[in-house]
C-alpha cells in the first residue's frame, strides 16, 4: 500500500498540479485585487449571457416542438378528410350501382311539337318508356317515325 501512495502527490502539490507553491503564492499576491474584481464581473457577465442564450435556445425548442404537433395534428386531419372523401366516393359509387329507378325530367319541345300534342311531361315519359323496354330485354322496338 505504501508503493501506490508513493507515486500520488498530496498537499498543496496535489491542489497546484505539481506547481511550486512559492510561484503560486507570488502569482497570487501579484494580482491587484481591483484586477480580480474586474476578472470576476467579467466572468459574471459571460454567466449572465450563457444564461440568456440557454434561455432563448429553450425557447426555440419549445416552439419547434409545439411546431412539430401541430404539422403532425395537420398531417393526421388531411389524411382524415382525404379517407373520408374516398368514403362518400365510395358510397355514392354503391348507391349509384344499386339503384333501380330512373327519372327523366320533362323536357322542353320546340312549338311545332307543342302544337300537335306533345307535351315535355308527355316525351319524358316516352323516354322513360324506352328505357324500360330496353332494361327489360326486348330487342325489337317500335320508333314512332315524325316527320
Amino acid at each position: 500500500m505504501s508503493e501506490e501512495t508513493e507515486g500520488q502527490d498530496t498537499g498543496a502539490e496535489a491542489v497546484a498540479g505539481g506547481v511550486d507553491p512559492a510561484a503560486v503564492a507570488l502569482a497570487l499576491n501579484g494580482a491587484s485585487r481591483e484586477e480580480a474584481d474586474n476578472f470576476l464581473r467579467n466572468q459574471n457577465a459571460l454567466i449572465a449571457d450563457q444564461r440568456h442564450h440557454l434561455h432563448e435556445q429553450l425557447k426555440q425548442l419549445k416552439l419547434g416542438i409545439f411546431s412539430q404537433r401541430i404539422s403532425i395534428a395537420l398531417k393526421g386531419l388531411t389524411a382524415l378528410v382525404g379517407l373520408m372523401a374516398v368514403i362518400a366516393l365510395g358510397v355514392a359509387a354503391w348507391n349509384a350501382s344499386q339503384a333501380d329507378g330512373l327519372v327523366v325530367e320533362a323536357f322542353s319541345v320546340p312549338p311545332s311539337l307543342a302544337a300537335s300534342g306533345l307535351s315535355g311531361d308527355a316525351v319524358s315519359q316516352d323516354v322513360t318508356d324506352r328505357v324500360n323496354t330496353i332494361r327489360s330485354g326486348a330487342t325489337h322496338l317500335v320508333v314512332p317515325h315524325t316527320v
